[in-house]
């Protein structure tokens, strides 16, 4: 079997010194043969010069096993003359003085990466792709200095071989893709793409990584403008409500509260799909809060409701009811106020913010200037004056308790009526009525 020497072949010949002289080029051919002890004797002839690292006397030989044999040499047909030959021309590389031979030479085993498979495949090898892409992307990388015009096809390399074995890559492999597809999403600096990077690292590298958290700390290099993230989640939602994950939906929410970007018409839509995602109760209770803010008192009444279905916990109750009291008041129903108010407080009797609640009801709802009427406000301080116990509205009870003391009658105005310090009297107010202490 006669084959024209190939153009590798012989640029491989001509880089050794070891071509034929010009006039005989033409007539040049590699005789290959099926003999098996014709082929013994070339692989012989290379392999003892290979040994003794004499690679210019192997080449020949070596070049030879290649285009007329590449698996030969084993018991069974394998690589081992792709990977010696890769080897060969990188060692030529490291010792050539002039750097234009040096490239050609490591040119030489880049097209071996390359073109070996095919080769092995015709030759009946079976060629594991993932071993050669990796193996290829890190022959690249560890040369530094050789090849830094193509230290960017590294990534492209170990990419390939994460998507074609994500089970077998390492660690150090996963990291440099992480770390690669993070550095060109903060050069492009683009919210989509650092968004589908973040997608990218969390959805699908570190699953695999046996410690992730080299990629977790990536991510706040991936964190973008307000607006910027803003823009392209709502995009992104608005064009399909289940394209973004529970954490990109809160986020959303969250950046919604912005009165520059607000939407009325995105939050009714975000409130639906949270509350389809985590009905929890405090998520409810945020819901609710903020449907307050907007004056929508239906809608937060509706998530309210919801949120004590679910609660088990009585703190959590307590707050809700709260809260309810809260948005009551804000709707000028201090008597269906007050009542949430009193709910809450048959769970805990010392909540501050209820007692504070009721009092400014009661003071709210005195109607009239005659004593009678004012002593209401005796009712109003007796629930300020418990509120101040509590941290959270201590201050503005105790102001509260002495702005209504001086409203409440004077013992000057009291006595034609009998009363006398310490007496407990009936008072009324507008929805109801309460019994308090002359002071």
């Amino acid at each position: 079997m006669n084959r024209t020497l190939s153009a590798l072949a012989f640029l491989a010949l001509l880089l050794a010194g070891l071509a034929p002289t010009a006039s005989a080029q033409a007539d040049t051919a590699v005789e290959c043969t099926d003999d098996e002890n014709e082929r013994r004797i070339h692989y012989s002839l290379y392999y003892e010069s290979y040994k003794a690292g004499d690679y210019e006397a192997a080449l020949p030989e070596l070049l030879w096993i290649l285009e007329c044999a590449p698996g030969f040499g084993g018991p069974t047909p394998d690589d081992r003359n792709i990977r010696r030959g890769i080897e060969v021309y990188d060692s030529l590389a490291v010792r050539a003085e002039d750097p234009a031979q040096q490239q050609e030479f490591i040119g030489k085993a880049l097209a071996l990466f390359e073109e070996g498979p095919s080769m092995l495949q015709d030759d009946g090898v079976e060629v594991s792709e993932y071993d050669y892409v990796l193996r290829q992307g890190r022959f690249i990388q560890s040369r530094n200095e050789m090849l830094s015009d193509q230290q960017g096809q590294v990534y492209d390399l170990y990419l390939r071989a994460f998507e074609l074995q994500p089970d077998s890559l390492g660690d150090y492999f996963i990291n440099f893709i992480a770390g690669e597809r993070t550095r060109r999403a903060v050069q492009a600096d683009t919210p989509e793409e650092k968004a589908a990077t973040r997608d990218y690292l969390t959805g699908t590298l570190m699953p695999k990584a046996d410690d992730p958290a080299y990629i977790q700390g990536l991510m706040d290099s991936l964190i973008t403008t307000p607006r910027e993230q803003y823009a392209f989640l709502k995009e992104k939602f608005l064009a399909d409500p289940t394209a973004l994950g529970e954490e990109d939906v809160k986020t959303l929410f969250s950046l919604n509260q912005n009165p520059e970007l607000k939407d009325d018409a995105l939050q009714a839509q975000l409130i639906d799909v949270l509350v389809e995602m985590d009905p929890t109760p405090s998520l409810l209770r945020t819901l609710a809060r903020g449907a307050t803010d907007d004056g929508d008192f239906d809608e937060a009444q509706r998530l309210y409701e919801r949120a004590l279905e679910l609660a088990e916990d009585p703190t959590e109750q307590r707050d809700i009811y709260y809260n309810i009291a809260v948005m009551k008041q804000q709707q000028g129903q201090l008597a269906t106020a007050s009542n949430f108010a009193r709910k809450a407080l048959e769970i805990d009797s010392n909540h501050g913010p209820s007692l504070y609640i009721l009092g400014s009801a009661i003071a709210s709802s005195v109607r009239g200037g005659d004593v009678p009427s004012r002593a209401a406000y005796w009712c109003a301080v007796d629930y300020f004056n418990r509120a101040a116990s509590d941290p959270q509205v201590s201050s503005a009870a105790r102001n509260a308790a002495g702005t209504y003391s001086r409203a409440a009658p004077s013992q000057e105005e009291y006595f034609f009526l009998g009363w006398k310090p310490g007496q407990s009297v009936s008072a009324s107010y507008g929805w109801g009525s309460c019994s308090t202490t002359v002071r």
